[in-house]
């Protein structure tokens, strides 16, 4: 339950931020930061991770493997955007805050399924802040639950 209440609150961060502050244009360009970090990240995730980083520290290779680039990918794309469109496109209040809420809610579910993907291969207890996304079936094989998070970005 605890997760699910930190990725609603994420989530509306994330509208209110990219709707309110930021505006449609400056959303519009970090969920194409966002989408293009997430592509690299999960194009470098498997070279990187048993290329590099299992020999080093093969209990967290997984996630560091998928979060680091995602991050620093995240921040680079979203620095050089920056640079290439230093001004902002003014629109009316409204469409800034419900179209530009919309792709901030895009781009924080996005972000927010990286993070739980990444997560997943943490040596973290079976139930992590209320959330479990493999349960044990009766018969002893491991399927995914069904009464997960109430938005699914872990899906």
């Amino acid at each position: 339950m605890w997760l699910n209440l930190l990725l609603i609150a994420f989530l509306g961060f994330m509208i209110y931020y990219w709707g309110s502050v930021q505006g449609l244009f400056s959303a519009f360009l970090h969920l194409l930061a966002t989408i293009v970090a997430g592509a690299w990240a999960l194009v470098l995730w498997e070279p990187l991770t048993l290329g590099y980083l299992m020999n080093r520290f093969a209990e967290y290779a997984w996630a560091a493997g998928l979060l680091g680039p995602f991050t620093l990918f995240l921040i680079l794309f979203r620095a050089v955007l920056d640079k290439l469109v230093p001004g902002n496109v003014h629109f009316s209040v409204w469409v800034n805050a419900s179209a530009g809420g919309f792709l901030g809610l895009l781009s924080g579910i996005l972000t927010a399924g990286i993070l739980l993907i990444g997560l997943n291969f943490l040596p973290l207890p079976d139930d992590f802040l209320g959330w479990q996304p493999m349960v044990m079936s009766p018969n002893g094989q491991a399927q995914p639950n069904t009464a997960g998070l109430w938005i699914d970005a872990d899906r």
